[in-house]
């Protein structure tokens, strides 16, 4: 069996009729499959429940063994990543606030439009 690593929104294909596209939702998995009319696509469980027997090639049982020590320093250190991009954004965002009242204490220069005008293509104001 193909075990293949999709992210979000990608898609493969198999031959030349059939695309299948992943999509994720929170904990949910969407799978759209377009293929011709004429191919049988059941979900598994309607598969079984008509009699047919469970395919050799599917797993079954989690694939993924339960969180061992590494997993969580590993999971700690992606956390540490995060806080530390976060207080970078919000040490940015500030800068950009102490900029853009520097900017309005000049007042309606054509220096300070311009300036005015780059920063908000680098951070739109929200309101």
């Amino acid at each position: 069996m193909l075990s293949l690593n999709v992210k979000d929104g990608e898609y493969i294909t198999i031959g030349d009729e059939v695309v299948v596209q992943a999509f994720r939702y929170g904990t949910q998995t969407q799978v759209l499959v377009d293929a011709p009319r004429e191919m049988t696509i059941l979900r598994g469980k309607l598969h079984e429940r008509s009699g047919d027997a469970r395919p050799d090639s599917v797993i079954t049982g989690e694939r993924r063994k339960p969180k061992c020590a590494s997993d969580l320093r590993h999971s700690a250190k992606r956390l540490e990543k995060l806080a530390a991009y976060q207080a970078r954004k919000d040490d940015a965002r500030a800068a950009i606030g102490e900029i853009a009242a520097m900017l309005d204490s000049l007042g309606e220069t054509p220096e300070s439009e311009w300036l005015r005008e780059r920063l908000e293509r680098i951070a739109p104001v929200v309101e």
